[in-house]
Order: structure tokens, then sequence, then C-alpha cells
């Protein structure tokens, strides 16, 4: 098992190595500011953090990417800070992201991408607070997203291709120009349901195109 623990380095690219990736596992505890990360695992039993999640960010202008591609995946993220990019992108085999920033006051201005194609799927996140964008990208196989998002200002976009589907997503009470979803669909199973909610704005965009689609949209006030 490789274990790889990174504390508050400036930039830093981290590449899970042919021989110790059968059960490859990625700790990151970072804290501090304009802060670049690359880190990449590529075959076998991935993971990057857990454990009670050693995947952490605390700090604001800094630039993420975490890849994995093929075999288990994994993959579960805190971040804490604000005007952070964060993109989180798996390609095959059994997937599950997950991304959580909603420390009260510290999570801001903040962009989210969760890129995942190609077989298990799942993807989940947590965002709040102000002005914060995600976009989730699933293009094949057994998906399923579930994003919960209030954010003043903030806007979500979601696009699938195909295979099990299911999407729920949910914003909340925070506008000043806040709310907006922006979801586009091409086939399989699907079922969605988004619900915005409070004090105005909100604003639904749906593209969709066959198969088992049923929407279900509540929005509220």
């Amino acid at each position: 098992m490789s274990r790889l623990w990174v504390h508050s380095l400036m930039v830093m690219t981290i590449l899970a190595s042919a021989a110790a990736r059968a059960e490859s596992v990625i700790y990151i505890d970072q804290t501090g500011d304009n802060f670049v990360l690359t880190a990449t695992q590529a075959g076998d039993g991935n993971s990057m953090g857990t454990s009670q999640t050693d995947l952490q960010f605390y700090g604001d202008d800094n630039t993420v990417t975490l890849y994995q591609s093929g075999d288990n995946n994994s993959m579960s993220a805190v971040v804490v800070g604000d005007n952070n990019t964060v993109d989180l992108k798996q390609v095959g085999s059994n997937n599950t992201t997950s991304l959580t920033c909603n420390a009260p006051g510290a999570c801001g201005g903040n962009s989210v991408t969760a890129w995942v194609t190609g077989d298990g799927n799942s993807t989940t996140v947590t965002v709040s607070n102000s002005n914060n964008t995600l976009v989730s990208d699933l293009t094949g196989d057994n998906n399923t997203a579930s994003i919960s998002m209030a954010s003043l200002g903030g806007s979500v976009s979601v696009t699938v291709a195909g295979s099990g589907n299911s999407l729920t997503f949910s914003q909340s009470g925070a506008p000043t120009t806040g709310h907006s979803a922006t979801l586009s669909h091409t086939g399989d199973t699907g079922t969605f349901s988004v619900t915005q909610s409070g004090a105005a704005t909100k604003t639904f965009s749906m593209t969709t195109v066959g198969n088992n689609v049923a929407v279900t949209v509540t929005q509220s006030d």
C-alpha cells in the first residue's frame, strides 16, 4: 500500500507509480494560499482521501487538479476557503467522487468541476456560501449525482450522456441573483429532480433526449 501525506507546499505534482499503485492511497492536508497541486493515480486500488478525510484544502486562491484513471477509484475532498479552482476527474472503473465546501463564511467564489466518464460513477457535492459555481459532467454507465448547493450568486450545471442516470440537486434560499441550474441529458433510464427554493431568482434550463426520462422540478416562493 502506498500512502502519501502532503502538507502546505506551494507547487506539487504527484503521480502514483506503477509499483506502488495496487493499493495506492494519497492523503493530502494542505493549509495556505496560492497553492498549485496536480495529483494523478493510474490503475488498481486508487483512493486519495479518507480514514476520516485526509484530502483537505484550507486557504484561498488555490488550484487543485485530482485525476484518477482505471480501477476502483474513489476520492473525497474538503475545501475551506475562497476563490479556489478544484477539478476532480475520473476516467473508467468504479468511480465515486465527493466534495464538501460549506464551512460558514469560508467557501466563496470557488469553481468546482466534477468530471467522470465511464463505469460505476456516483458524485456527491455539497457547496454553500457565495458566488460558487459547480459543473458536473458524467458520461456513461451507472451514474447518480446528488448535488446540494446553497450559494448566494452561485450556479450549477450538470451534463449527462447515458446509462443508469438519477441526479438530484437542490439549491436553497440564497439568491441575490443566485439559483439557476442547467441540465443537459441524452439517454437511458433517467429520473432527475431539481428543487430550487426561496427569496426569488431561480431559473432552470433543460435539454433531454430519450429513454425513461421523468423530470420533477420544484421552484418555490
